[in-house]
């Protein structure tokens, strides 16, 4: 991940010094080089971290050979290559081999929407268009790079994380519905920031600035049309899509390993990594004498799919490590699993990766938990019982306790009584 930042509507002094200072606190995001450049109106700030072309010709802001467009990018563009050669055809040269480089031209050629149509990635990123004095500030279909933003007296700032936008704000005051978030859902929702004033970027949406004046659009959506398969055919081209996916983000000119855990995530990830024919090494972080210990698990699935597998001890977590998990999320996280992804990350650092493959969502998207195979069989029940059933358990499920065993029970019922996902009792009853 890199780190971006910036201030449009002034390129005064001033604004360079704030720009400086939020991408001084970006430094963990991009450990490998900074950069900073004044346009006429704008002043973009950018941390690297350095995936494609390691080399000075990928850092950032990286502008146009005339210097009309710049860009500073957060994030991968996993189809550049392809991109790349379509630009080539028109007739762009390039001097780095990097994702960026593609971004600029590809605006060139085709506009701002013409290039987001185009697009397979995950990324967030600022361009800069001098000869129009226009900003636009792109957040990736699914929101997966964060990206801030806040309007001031006309100008525009921005950074990727809450933390160094705060560095940009006259003066800062928290927003008493992200903490009512936090308490509720444990993390700051997309419709909040935790600084008021402060604002996040929705996936899929394009932030415009002009003349003082800014507008927010969508410029993707999730398709909605409905594709009639067989279940044997939709499994083939689930398979078929999870490679592909693997095999775009196996690209990149640093050494790229495969967490492996022993759920169904990571263990599809590596199986797809070995079906493209890869010798990618798969990475398992050991907590021996705790009972959450998976690497006994993760050994036996490397072994069946016959792939490298290396076992690397953790670490007890320590009282700074708390702050520092505090530092890095940016705003108030409350999920104690990222902790442990704290710990996951430093033992794979010092195994010489950068880039790390998890399959984070996995065990929702195949149901890879206990609870799915209890949900599936209440759903079986559900269709042999008699469908009066839901009417007379809507009038009695409040005899049951509302917490503890009680409450777990009732969920149960809801479940058997309604079928997945019980439609005709409410969500929010209990």
């Amino acid at each position: 991940m890199c780190g971006i930042a910036g201030v449009v509507g002034s390129n005064s002094s001033r604004a360079a010094d704030i720009v400086a200072g939020m991408t001084r606190a970006l430094e963990r995001r991009g450990p490998d080089g900074q950069g900073l450049h004044r346009f006429s109106e704008a002043v973009l700030g950018h941390r690297r971290l350095s995936i494609y072309d390691l080399s000075a010709a990928g850092r950032q802001p990286m502008l146009t050979d005339d210097g009309k467009i710049g860009i500073t990018f957060n994030g991968a563009i996993f189809n550049f290559k392809t991109l790349r050669r379509e630009l080539e055809a028109l007739g762009y040269a390039f001097r780095s081999q990097t994702d960026t480089e593609v971004l600029l031209h590809g605006y060139h050629a085709w506009q701002i929407d013409g290039l987001l149509s185009r697009l397979r990635g995950m990324f967030a990123f600022a361009l800069w268009d001098d000869a129009a004095l226009t900003l636009h500030l792109v957040r990736d279909r699914f929101g997966v790079k964060p990206l801030h933003y806040a309007e001031l007296d006309g100008r525009l700032v921005f950074a990727s994380t809450a933390a160094a936008l705060a560095r940009a704000l006259p003066a800062r005051e928290i927003e008493a519905l992200a903490v009512a978030d936090l308490f509720q859902l444990g993390f700051v929702t997309e419709e909040r920031s935790i600084w008021s004033g402060c604002r996040k970027l929705p996936p899929g949406h394009l932030l415009t600035w002009h003349a003082g004046a800014f507008t927010v659009r969508r410029y993707w959506s999730l398709p909605t049309t409905v594709i009639a398969r067989t279940f044997e055919s939709a499994v083939a081209e689930t398979e078929r899509l999870l490679v592909e996916a693997t095999e775009l983000r196996l690209e990149a000119d640093v050494p790229v390993g495969t967490l492996l855990s022993g759920g169904i995530d990571s263990a599809l990830v590596c199986w797809a990594a070995r079906a493209l024919g890869s010798d990618v090494e798969a990475f398992t972080v050991s907590a021996r004498g705790n009972d959450a210990d998976e690497s006994a698990d993760a050994a036996r699935t490397a072994s069946e799919l016959g792939i490298r597998h290396q076992v690397v001890p953790g670490e007890a977590l320590e009282a700074d490590d708390f702050l520092e998990h505090a530092v890095a999320c940016g705003e108030p996280f409350a999920c104690s699993s990222a902790l442990g992804m704290l710990v996951v990350s430093r033992a794979i650092r010092r195994a010489g990766l950068t880039v790390l493959l998890t399959g984070d969502g996995g065990d929702d998207v195949f149901l890879g938990y206990p609870r799915h195979r209890m949900l599936l069989r209440t759903s079986y029940i559900a269709r042999a019982l008699p469908s009066g059933l839901t009417t007379l358990w809507e009038r009695a499920r409040g005899v049951l306790p509302t917490d503890g065993a009680g409450r777990r029970l009732r969920h149960l019922i809801d479940y058997t009584v309604g079928g997945l996902p019980a439609p005709a009792v409410s969500a929010g009853a209990g």
